[in-house]
């Protein structure tokens, strides 16, 4: 009978634990935040399909470094 009430004290503190995680990512903005790092990764993976080849790249970047 003691395992039991020790089971559903574990389960109702895993259950708070939860709940408060959930909070606090809603109020942290976590999720929204995560959603538009995925959104950006997508644009940019995007774009990188769209280039043309890699020296073109790597040229525009030393002139922008001034190398």
């Amino acid at each position: 009978m003691q395992i039991m009430g020790v089971l559903l004290l574990i389960a109702v503190i895993l259950g708070v634990i939860l709940l408060c995680r959930e909070v606090s990512c809603w109020y942290f903005k976590i999720n929204k935040s995560i959603e538009l790092q995925e959104e950006a990764n997508t644009t940019l993976r995007k774009i990188l399909m769209n280039m043309p080849s890699q020296p073109v790249i790597e040229k525009a970047i030393e002139k922008e470094k001034g190398i």
